[in-house]
């Protein structure tokens, strides 16, 4: 059985920061969990809009190979949002992999029901 490997919520957290830091061009030592993402008055914000929201949206959703629903997206006011949406994905993700039926082929090899290729 492969070894599995899920990232932490510390790794994440590091990886939503670069992502952050390239896409919005803040320095990265300046996002912390608490950070919003838009716009605020009380300040501790990225002062992203609604465009850039979009866009850090969809970077995510490549950073992490991740799918993110207009829905869910709409729930993420904090950078800390998106760090528990993140990895609560990845672990649904890792899961549904392990549910993951094999090809006909790759099941018979296992069970050696036929020959491997073999290259000369």
């Amino acid at each position: 059985m492969a070894t599995k490997y899920i990232m932490t919520k510390e790794a994440i957290f590091e990886r939503v920061k670069q992502v952050i830091e390239k896409q919005l061009c803040v320095e990265k030592s300046s996002i912390t969990k608490d950070t919003k993402l838009l716009k605020s008055p009380e300040g501790n914000s990225l002062d992203a809009d609604s465009l850039d929201l979009v866009e850090l949206i969809l970077t995510f959703e490549e950073a992490f190979k991740i799918d993110i629903s207009d829905e869910e997206a709409a729930n993420l006011f904090v950078v800390q949002d998106i760090v528990n949406y993140v990895s609560a994905a990845l672990e649904k993700k890792e899961k549904e992999g392990d549910k993951r039926k094999k090809l006909p082929g790759a099941l018979a090899q296992e069970l050696n029901l036929v020959d491997p290729i073999i290259d000369d």
